[in-house]
């Protein structure tokens, strides 16, 4: 016997699946909330040994799960459609796996045997799908077991936490000038920031949690005694992206800060009256401001800093640089034209 929620509302709704949650429950809450710390921790679980945690992780949640329905006879999960694109993902991967690609060139000529699946790089491919199921089954529980207001705070307010906590560590990582994560692991070839091998991959995640803050922050679900130290972590957040110097990352704030601003402007229009249009206008200028002293605050702080070259090169005016595209122009008429050559399959996952 199974129960769907197929709305955002019965979602939130404080017993949306069990007015009693049992301690399976939240076992695996508790992973839910772990799982993205420790992935953030272990390098971003870029290394294979941190994907093996996740498996493990993940494979615990999905028994937690299953022994969870066994002992209630009752089955939950979520119905909701933005599980689609990850079991689509995993659908084309396992299409691109089959043994239906032929060639006309005799098999002696290569040193080894031409590969006869729709992936170019099969074991890229295979990879990719268990990394994709890790994905989904995470994703699934999430939106299975995040079933009402109390435990959807408890997550928002540790990924705020936890991403005001690193963008503080990377900050002052950057402001030691160490080329090494945790003093311990050398990036390569890359640039690391915090515990990211890549800083630009540091700075995606820097996106998101912000994201979070500033809805907060910019909403009504806050109350006013704990606006200060949501200001705190979005400050301590946008100036440890700005310190990646990644223009995509520059671009993606100022969406999200646009975003947030427009959806509240439309939001105030709709709810005022006529009686109310002047304090209106006064509200909509006062959140515009806000979201200029906000840009101004990072801005500032940054050159305060003296990280002036990753303010600089986030913005995309770093003197001298012959190519301001850093070679993407290139890659992307590559990609382009693999696209174009495989246009409904694909040419292999990852």
């Amino acid at each position: 016997m199974s129960k769907n929620s197929t709305n955002s509302s019965d979602w939130l709704d404080e017993a949306a699946f069990d007015d009693e949650p049992s301690r399976l429950s939240r076992a695996i809450f508790f992973l839910l909330c772990a799982i993205p710390v420790l992935a953030t921790i272990a390098y971003g679980a870029v290394d294979t040994w941190g994907l093996g945690i996740l498996s493990l992780l993940s494979g615990t949640i999905l028994i937690l799960w299953l022994v969870d329905a066994w002992l209630k006879k009752e089955f939950f999960f979520s119905a909701n459609l933005l599980q689609l694109p990850l079991l689509g993902l995993i659908l084309i991967g396992l299409i691109q796996l089959l043994p239906l690609r032929s060639y006309d060139i005799s098999g002696d000529l290569f040193a080894v045997p031409p590969v006869s699946s729709l992936s170019l790089d099969p074991y890229a491919t295979r990879f990719f799908i268990i990394q994709l199921g890790i994905f989904f089954i995470f994703f699934a529980a999430a939106l299975t077991f995040i079933n009402n207001r109390k435990r959807l705070q408890k997550i928002v307010l540790a990924i705020i936490i936890f991403g005001a906590a690193m963008a503080f560590f990377g900050i002052l990582q950057r402001l030691a000038d160490t080329e090494t994560i945790y003093g311990i692991r050398p990036p390569g070839q890359a640039i690391p920031f915090a515990s990211f091998v890549n800083q630009h991959h540091f700075a995606a995640f820097m996106e998101m949690t912000l994201g979070i803050t500033l809805g907060l922050l910019f909403g009504k679900a806050t109350k006013k005694d704990k606006r200060l130290l949501l200001v705190i972590a979005a400050v301590l957040m946008g100036i440890a992206l700005i310190l990646t110097g990644s223009r995509g990352g520059m671009l993606s704030f100022l969406g999200i800060l646009a975003f947030l601003i427009s959806a509240n402007f439309l939001r105030r229009n709709k709810e005022r009256t006529e009686m109310d249009k002047t304090g209106s206008i006064r509200r909509n200028l006062a959140l515009a401001g806000s979201g200029l002293a906000l840009i101004f605050i990072l801005f500032g702080s940054v050159l305060l800093l003296g990280e002036d070259q990753s303010l600089v090169r986030g913005i995309g005016i770093t003197p001298g640089a012959g190519d301001y595209s850093s070679g993407r122009l290139h890659f992307w008429q590559t990609a382009l034209q693999i696209f174009l050559n495989n246009p409904v399959i694909g040419a292999g996952l990852d």
